[in-house]
């Protein structure tokens, strides 16, 4: 089979990412074990000096975010436990709270707050945990807009009962997009904490 050159290169291109990160994370073995969820290994590298504030990745995402990306709850729990900074921002401003509501990840969620996540820090655009939650990730390993995550919603809400959406486009994308959604549950959460 043959290949026309533009679209080989196109693939080459939409593939080169994966690629490299997935080189990155051979490179830097706490991403490695963070993101495969390998809670043994990351423990002994941590143990051994490693530092659980490590950034790498296309995205320079911390060992947290990368666990959290892949839903690594034993990970995030042995990051927690060996002082990983819960509230260092990424790109755009998203703290690892902000991606793990949006991810819909509730026990994770709990977790972090648990730890001492701020669930008040906003993006420069002022979306937070509760915009993420409500409105979703648009992220082609977990695309979570339109789901109704009310546990997340609610766990937010509890350990935060004064967490709201910005007045902004942000903000009301997010609550369109749980109505029409038809997230009745999460959009009377949040009616009931305005």
């Amino acid at each position: 089979m043959r290949f026309h050159p533009v679209l080989l290169s196109l693939l080459i291109l939409a593939l080169a990412p994966v690629a490299c990160q997935r080189r990155r994370a051979h490179e830097w073995p706490v991403i490695g074990a963070a993101r495969d969820g390998d809670a043994v290994r990351l423990e002994q590298l941590l143990k051994e000096g490693a530092d659980p504030n490590t950034r790498a990745g296309v995205n320079q995402w911390t060992a947290l975010m990368h666990a959290i990306h892949k839903g690594q709850e034993g990970s995030v729990r042995v990051l927690i436990a060996h002082q990983a900074d819960l509230n260092a921002a990424g790109p755009g401003g998203m703290t690892p709270l902000m991606m793990a509501a949006g991810y819909g990840y509730a026990n994770i969620v709990r977790l972090l707050l648990k730890a001492g996540a701020n669930p008040l820090l906003a993006t420069p655009d002022g979306a937070n945990a509760l915009t993420a939650a409500v409105g979703g990730t648009a992220d082609i390993d977990r695309f979570t807009v339109g789901k109704c995550q009310t546990e997340t919603v609610r766990a937010l809400l509890e350990a935060a009962p004064d967490l709201r959406i910005a007045n902004n486009l942000r903000g009301h994308a997010a609550i369109l997009t749980a109505k029409l959604a038809g997230c009745r549950e999460v959009v009377n959460l949040i009616r009931r904490s305005r």
